[in-house]
């Protein structure tokens, strides 16, 4: 039979046929080098050293993260370096983590949380912790800004009243709001908090509305509505699982750790891989762009390398600048269709939020109290 027939009978076609395949994988071979900022000057290092300085974070319980976080935080220490990189060196260190099965849910038609700007939308929640010599759970109370994802303010007790959420948001007024000075830029501020006894009680409704904070509430059964808050929830009670407390003091000091790293070291894929007080630094020094996309999703951008982010961050906290008296925290720019961008900028005026009442935190002397 010709070659030509035995071709055709079979469905094999003459390329196939007179095709050599080739030994080895195609494409340039990995490199073995990675480039560095190193005092003003790029400087090339072998890839053991960042393959050494990957197993150092992974070690720490604050920067232990994927190949995405991580090539953004080794970009952030001067390394010229991508996820795809990070991945092959983490695939060729074993340290790829097993891959998440996403549980498949019905997603909410309720309002979506769009911060505008630094200190617009807070939200509180308690969370429990059991105290082993008590023999009872421990309440911990956390105030969380969505826009930044800095946890503003935590308190812990074997009770959490009335009178400690009051205490706790006027650590709040005193340390975030006032030195914002909300009350004379007339911001709206917005606290999200579930049903709770402490938050619903007629004292608690009292202070906020005397402090001009606009207090809502979520829907019963509805925890995504206060989304932001539960997410962080879980990543503090898996730090808590770790641990069994027998005392309230080791409590505190276990939470000490967790704040101190999570406001300072942990990295968030929602704040442009940046964890939350560099965030917070880098939208007031302008190195930030919002955007809102057509599902009302707010997305950050960075617009400078992550190589320039701490230096950049650095000259803004020397000039002390880092919430500028008398100034807002964005300014809205025109975008594309269905879009909204702002640009982090000092000295820049936010228009107000479409709100239904006017949300704004005291900001001269003691935070205001409700009269008994």
């Amino acid at each position: 039979m010709q070659r030509k027939a035995a071709l055709t009978i079979t469905g094999v076609t003459r390329h196939q046929y007179y095709h050599k395949p080739s030994s080895g994988r195609r494409g340039r071979p990995a490199t073995r080098y990675t480039d560095k900022l190193w005092e003003g000057r790029i400087a090339r290092v072998p890839d053991r050293e960042v393959v050494a300085r990957i197993h150092v974070m992974k070690n720490d319980k604050d920067t232990d993260h994927g190949y995405q976080k991580t090539a953004r935080r080794l970009m952030l220490e001067g390394y010229y370096i991508g996820p795809k990189k990070t991945y092959r060196l983490f695939k060729q260190e074993g340290l790829l983590a097993p891959r998440r099965k996403a549980a498949k849910r019905a997603f909410v038609k309720y309002r979506v949380v769009t911060p505008e700007r630094p200190l617009h939308v807070l939200e509180m929640d308690i969370k429990s912790v059991w105290i082993t010599r008590e023999r009872r759970s421990a309440y911990i109370l956390t105030i969380l800004d969505t826009f930044t994802r800095q946890a503003l303010h935590r308190q812990a007790g074997l009770s959490m009243t009335q009178h400690q959420v009051t205490q706790a948001w006027d650590h709040v007024i005193r340390h975030h709001l006032q030195p914002a000075d909300i009350l004379s830029r007339n911001l709206h501020v917005e606290v999200r908090c579930d049903n709770g006894p402490q938050f619903i009680a007629t004292m608690v409704q009292a202070y906020f509305k005397t402090n001009r904070l606009d207090q809502v509430f979520t829907h019963p059964y509805t925890p995504e509505e206060n989304g932001h808050i539960e997410s962080f929830h879980a990543i503090l009670g898996a730090f808590l699982d770790r641990f069994t407390f027998w005392d309230l003091d080791q409590l505190q000091a276990a939470l000490d750790d967790f704040y101190a790293g999570y406001n300072g070291k942990r990295i968030h894929g929602s704040t442009a891989y940046l964890w939350p007080d560099l965030f917070e630094q880098a939208w007031h020094a302008g190195l930030i762009q919002r955007t809102v996309d057509s599902r009302h999703r707010v997305k950050f951008k960075l617009l400078v390398p992550y190589q320039e982010v701490l230096s950049g961050c650095r000259g803004l906290k020397e000039a002390s600048c880092l919430i500028p008296s008398g100034s807002s925290m964005a300014v809205t720019e025109s975008g594309p269709a269905n879009a909204e961008v702002s640009v982090g900028r000092p000295g820049s005026i936010l228009a107000l939020s479409v709100t239904q009442s006017p949300s704004v935190a005291s900001c001269s002397g003691k935070p205001m109290m409700p009269t008994h």
